[in-house]
């Protein structure tokens, strides 16, 4: 068991040529991605079973507008909440934009670490609404979900917009066209520097519950695609948690 020694430091990547790095972006990218985006991350509501637990992303990534780290070069942790700093504009008076956070292992895996959705037309309190002016660059800074992760050598991070991130959220209400303007477009992770074992006694691990009666043999499967004769998108779950 370990515990961070002090505050998480923020380690900043730039947004520039489809990476994450120490330089500065510059120009535009548009993106529109295709409404089934986020068919990877999982049930729309709290997972009640390993089913519905995100998959690999690498195939929602590959539809999003994305950017990644090189390799890295030695194991690092991080600890607390992620905030990507975009400008962006919209074509749409009323749209909101998504984003994920993956971690790319040395397998080629691509393993949703945070999301989240952002009305760019709130406020940051989230209380005032005002329509989008096409063209007119609007700066937010998105917080993303609380993660605890280590980051293993070799191992890459991702960021991924999308215009939806389908079944998780309700998608925009009309096709949108997104534009960042990669000069102000950042990643902000909380970066812990180092880690000591953890010696406090209240923290330690308490004794185990009581075993579970064992009625079947564990096992969780779930199958997406696309049914060729309506050209819809399916799901089909199968689980059993293996206890009562």
């Amino acid at each position: 068991m370990a515990c961070p020694l002090g505050k998480p430091l923020p380690k900043i990547y730039f947004v520039k040529d489809g990476k994450l790095g120490n330089e500065k972006g510059d120009g535009i990218i548009k993106f529109c991605t295709r409404e089934t985006v986020g068919f990877c991350t999982g049930a729309s509501t709290w997972p009640t079973k390993l089913a519905d637990l995100p998959g690999d992303q690498s195939g929602d990534d590959m539809e999003s507008c994305y950017f990644e780290t090189e390799p890295f070069l030695e194991d690092t942790s991080f600890c607390g909440n992620p905030v990507v700093h975009v400008s962006i504009t919209s074509d749409r008076p009323v749209a909101s934009v998504f984003v994920r956070l993956c971690k790319v292992n040395k397998a080629g895996e691509s393993l949703l670490l945070s999301y989240t959705a952002w009305n760019l037309t709130h406020d940051a309190t989230h209380e005032t609404f005002t329509p989008l002016t096409t063209g007119e660059f609007k700066e937010v800074d998105i917080k993303l979900k609380i993660i605890s992760e280590l980051i293993e050598k070799n191992s890459r991070l991702r960021l991924c917009f999308s215009t939806g991130v389908f079944p998780v959220f309700v998608p925009n209400p009309e096709p949108t066209t997104f534009t960042l303007d990669l000069r102000k477009c950042s990643l902000t992770m909380p970066h812990l520097q180092k880690i000591t074992p953890c010696t406090n006694e209240a923290l330690k691990p308490t004794n185990p519950s009581p075993p579970t009666t064992l009625l079947s043999e564990l096992y969780a499967e779930v199958n997406r695609g696309t049914d060729l004769s309506t050209g819809q998108l399916v799901e089909h779950y199968s689980c059993s948690t293996g206890c009562r």
